[in-house]
């Protein structure tokens, strides 16, 4: 999985929705966990991790974004009795969108989609977005930055390999030891070329055209990226405890996200046995 996110339309109270969603796992046997500065830190054992943030509502309309490596029960689509849309990126070529039905759950189909459309547009329209030919991806960059920083990095102007050797030191000096923190492995991924999905791959590209049809605050459902969120959150909460001097790439993460604080953390863990 490359990218995962939740879209809920109707909804009035961010606080309200994440009492439903942590009533809903724990019923499921999901117990919420804080790894992040001044939590209880992260659950031991083998566990089955669920990591979600709620974002702040937008004209009705609440994301939950979800870590891609993450797998999200259905019985949490079908219990909330809201409606919305599913979104995931699989791969580079494949997208996949299941319409939630507030009675029926998830159901896969265009037509479901037909009350979210946009002005204008057509289910027909839908379907063609889907099929649209990619266009010519942009060469891939040799630095190991995140697409979304390399991106926020160019357009200020800024000396890009010193940025990269800056944050290669970084990761060296936090990721040295031989335990990590979940915390430290969110960092190792956010320092990956690989961690953030590039929307220039065609699966992107299409998913983009298809929520352009549709009725949903553009760009609010797919921003900010998963790594973007997490690392911001991270430095916010250091900051909130006042812990450590802010360095220069932690104002930019920062920058990127600068209401981190106003997302919910909704992170859960299920011990496998």
């Amino acid at each position: 999985m490359k990218w995962q996110t939740l879209l809920f339309s109707q909804v009035s109270d961010q606080s309200v929705l994440a009492e439903q969603i942590r009533a809903n796992l724990k019923v499921q046997g999901y117990k919420p966990y804080d790894p992040f500065p001044g939590g209880l830190g992260s659950p031991i054992g083998k566990v089955l991790r669920l990591r979600m943030f709620l974002a702040p509502l937008h004209s009705r309309w609440a994301r939950i974004c979800i870590a891609p490596q993450d797998e999200l029960p259905h019985a949490l689509l079908e219990t909330l009795e809201l409606s919305g849309i599913f979104l995931q990126v699989l791969d580079d070529e494949a997208f996949k969108i299941q319409y939630i039905d507030a009675q029926n759950g998830v159901i896969s189909s265009w037509q479901a989609l037909e009350g979210f459309l946009a002005e204008g547009k057509t289910v027909a329209d839908l379907e063609a977005a889907a099929q649209k030919p990619a266009l010519i991806q942009k060469q891939s960059s040799s630095l190991n930055l995140p697409p979304d920083i390399e991106q926020m990095a160019n357009a200020k102007g800024v000396n890009m390999t010193q940025v990269d050797k800056m944050m290669g030191k970084m990761t060296r000096r936090l990721l040295g030891k031989e335990q990590e923190s979940e915390t430290l492995q969110q960092a190792k991924g956010s320092l990956s070329q690989t961690a953030a999905f590039d929307w220039n791959a065609p699966s992107g590209q299409r998913l983009m055209a298809v929520m352009a049809c549709l009725a949903v605050p553009q760009d609010y459902w797919r921003e900010p990226s998963w790594d973007a969120l997490t690392t911001a959150y991270q430095v916010a909460r250091q900051r909130q405890r006042g812990q450590g001097d802010l360095l220069p790439i932690d104002a930019t993460a920062l920058e990127a996200v600068p209401n981190a604080l106003e997302y919910t953390l909704l992170y859960f863990s299920k011990k496998i046995t």
